[in-house]
């Protein structure tokens, strides 16, 4: 039952086989009100025992249950953003203020990481540093992983 978009994975303990979807999930996320675990159950919750669920389902012991993401209904920007800096192992991007550097809960395929690596057909593309998303400013991307952490460490403020 992988699911790669997953947020969440629990796997149903011995204690708690038996209990209703509904009630495993609320103990697994006590701080989501009661009418969200309920969408979500509709929606997004995927388990290992069945298609389909209904809230009041009981889980088994060793069962499965998953999480999948919220639909976003977001139009990705295809405009490119501009590079004032380029070598081998990395490129800088001019920054505008507004834009999230990466995913988030209701920004993800228009957040900076995302557009440029989709505008520059670099899905390999990660950040070295962040800045806010109200900050403009010049951002430092990696090719790779080690390059990353070096930029990473070059970038750093000390007072």
């Amino acid at each position: 039952m992988s699911d790669p978009r997953a947020i969440a994975h629990w796997i149903v303990r011995p204690d708690e086989d038996g209990l209703a979807l509904e009630t495993f999930l609320r103990a697994r996320v006590p701080s989501e009100p009661v009418e969200r675990v309920r969408s979500a159950i509709a929606s997004r919750v995927r388990v290992s025992w069945a298609a389909d669920v209904d809230r009041s389902d009981p889980v088994p012991s060793g069962g499965q249950v998953r999480l999948l993401p919220e639909p976003l209904h977001e139009v990705p920007d295809g405009r490119p953003l501009r590079v004032v800096a380029e070598r081998d192992g990395w490129l800088a991007v001019d920054k505008p203020a507004g834009i999230p550097v990466h995913p988030s809960r209701s920004i993800r395929a228009n957040s900076l990481i995302e557009r440029i690596r989709r505008t520059r057909a670099e899905p390999g593309l990660r950040l070295a540093h962040r800045l806010d998303r109200e900050t403009s400013g010049v951002l430092l991307l990696a090719r790779d992983r080690a390059t990353a952490a070096r930029l990473g460490k070059l970038s750093l403020i000390h007072i």
